[in-house]
């Protein structure tokens, strides 16, 4: 069973980088380099326990980044002159990843209605659902309006498409969110995904 150090190597990665920045306020450039390239180091272990593979990728860009940084600062300490400002990393460095993959499950819809072929009845029961919940309903008239819908069933049904294009018709934000993206085999990980989704 392997042993989850993903918070012990987040600590450390943070400690990291508060010692760069504390080496960039005193001119050490070169320790900041050195202390960057920890980050950089650590960054690529911390990505090996990734919940699925969108925060892997992102782990590892965030690790190529402070590799850029210290070859950056590296370059300006051999020339001796005083570094121009960095260019920042990823604020969500400092701060959870949980926020960062549910921003990265969003998804850019284009399937209307038209697009998805049959599905008729199905089509016109949630057209009618979203239709009641935006109306305005004329006091004195009680009419139950569907808050939430289920799609289920087996893959390529049309599911997907068919909350794409309610997402499309209310211009609202989508998550395609897929079960690799959100189960984790360590304790908590999976509850703190869907809570920052």
């Amino acid at each position: 069973m392997k042993t989850d150090l993903s918070g012990v190597l987040f600590s450390a990665i943070q400690e990291a980088e508060r010692a760069a920045k504390h080496h960039i306020a005193q001119g050490e450039y070169g320790a900041a380099a050195k202390e960057y390239r920890r980050c950089h180091e650590l960054a690529q272990r911390y990505a090996d326990y990734s919940t699925g593979p969108t925060v892997k990728r992102m782990r590892l860009e965030r690790a190529e980044q402070y590799l850029a940084k210290a070859t950056q600062l590296s370059e300006r300490a051999e020339q001796g002159a005083a570094p121009a400002p960095l260019p920042p990393i990823s604020e969500r460095a400092a701060g959870d990843d949980y926020e960062a993959v549910a921003e990265a499950l969003i998804t850019s819809v284009d399937v209307g209605w038209d697009d998805i072929g049959g599905l008729d009845a199905t089509k016109a029961d949630i057209q009618t659902s979203y239709a009641m919940g935006l109306v305005q309903i004329p006091s004195g008239v009680k009419i139950q309006a569907n808050r939430n819908l289920l799609l289920y069933g087996p893959p390529g049904t049309g599911k997907t498409m068919l909350a794409g294009a309610v997402s499309k018709e209310l211009d609202a934000t989508f998550f395609n969110a897929r079960i690799p993206d959100l189960l984790s085999q360590y304790f908590g990980e999976s509850s703190k995904l869907l809570h920052a989704l």
